[in-house]
């Protein structure tokens, strides 16, 4: 059975911080330090999906929370997510590109993605729906560029004039908002500064994905070398409950 994990478990133990973003000029994210002690004890060391569920409305008014350092929990990932050369093998270009265009993750249901260690040369491009609107405006304007060469142009820009942020890079678990709560898309990009050196790397620090929509519809096609490790039916068939009961509940 999956115990969902709410914000009231950290507020006794953890660092709890409001705001370390600016995003258009407004405060964003939520970050959650649990001391290093506790992280792998119960309820500290949960499943993505404990969170995903138990802090929902927390994601819905944040839009972006983070786990920094907490040590990764494999349990029904539905992408592992490497450099694009490991994955020659698919056609899933979610795999395989560089870069990606601005997206919501089967909204309105949130992802998780989870690092072991810090990222050198990608990283997750989060946006409201100004910028977003703004790079498929560039893109029709210039159908010659590439989604790397756009990149190369928009990202650094937007950072600067605080229209989108970079998370997902440093060591521990990120939720992120796919609803209308906040408007927020974001998109795999490779650091413009390492992008050459990214691109004649074999290997990079795997990125876990967690999303309950991909856990129950997609976790067997979006990488077909998936494999039959860290997974759970029980724990699927309580999330399959949580969204059905989430569901009726709307």
């Amino acid at each position: 059975m999956t115990i969902i994990t709410t914000l009231k478990d950290f507020q006794s133990t953890c660092i709890i911080k409001e705001g370390q973003y600016n995003l258009e000029g407004k405060p964003l994210g939520l970050s959650i330090e649990i001391p290093s002690e506790l992280m792998l004890v119960p309820p500290f060391n949960c499943t993505a999906y404990a969170l995903l569920q138990g802090l929902r409305q927390e994601i819905k008014t944040y839009g972006v929370i983070e786990f920094p350092h907490l040590p990764v929990n494999k349990l029904n990932h539905t992408l592992e997510q490497k450099h694009p050369s490991e994955h020659l093998y698919s056609q899933n270009s979610f795999l395989t590109s560089y870069c990606q265009s601005p997206h919501q993750d089967t909204p309105p249901y949130p992802s998780a993605f989870w690092l072991d260690k810090k990222r050198q040369y990608s990283a997750t491009w989060l946006m409201g729906e100004s910028m977003c609107q703004q790079f498929y405006d560039f893109q029709a304007q210039n159908p010659s560029l590439s989604i790397d060469e756009i990149h190369a142009k928009l990202v650094n820009d937007s950072l600067h004039s605080k229209q989108a942020i970079l998370v997902n890079q440093q060591a521990g678990l990120c939720l992120i908002d796919n609803s209308e709560a906040k408007k927020l898309y974001h998109a795999r990009t490779a650091l413009v500064d390492h992008l050459d050196r990214y691109c004649k790397l074999r290997r990079d620090i795997p990125m876990y994905a967690f999303n309950e929509v991909g856990l129950m519809q997609y976790i067997d096609t979006i990488d077909e070398r998936r494999g039959a490790n860290n997974r759970c039916e029980t724990q699927k068939q309580a999330v399959l409950n949580f969204m059905q009961r989430e569901q009726q509940a709307t």
